[in-house]
């Protein structure tokens, strides 16, 4: 029971999305924050590339991808499955849900979740202005 009480607006989308009511507008209002925040977290590398040399900055190298995967099924599952793209979703929302257990109030688990994130963009930042610049909004979207 305690768990409803902590995070039942999380628990009303999920039941009617379960429920079968997926025209329901509290569902497409959240699909639709989703779908934004994918669509922005993938755009966020080449949108910090694109930003560092329109600005005149030295732009980081790129993460080229691992090749192997493309030698058959046995090394393109083992990269997916060490993929930390795959785990990051589910990790987020645990920070999220521990922080609003810990603390009680969703807002301030919010400001904690994103201070922490910021933290750690700025702990690997190579250009720390335009980071935090892209970095912030977006976790503030997702959040």
């Amino acid at each position: 029971m305690r768990r409803r009480s902590i995070t039942p607006a999380l628990l009303i989308s999920w039941s009617r999305l379960l429920s079968g009511s997926i025209r329901d507008p509290r569902v497409g209002r959240d699909v639709l924050i989703g779908g934004v925040a994918a669509v922005l977290m993938g755009l966020s590398t080449p949108l910090q590339f694109l930003l560092s040399s329109w600005l005149g900055r030295t732009p980081a190298p790129p993460i080229l991808a691992d090749l192997a995967v493309l030698s058959g099924v046995g090394p393109a599952v083992a990269q997916l499955l060490r993929s930390f793209d795959l785990a990051f979703p589910v990790f987020l929302l645990f920070l999220i849900l521990l922080a609003r257990v810990t603390l009680r109030n969703q807002w301030a688990a919010f400001g904690a979740i994103t201070l922490l994130w910021s933290a750690l963009v700025v702990l690997q930042s190579v250009d720390l202005l335009l980071d935090l610049a892209i970095f912030v909004p977006l976790i503030i979207l997702i959040l």
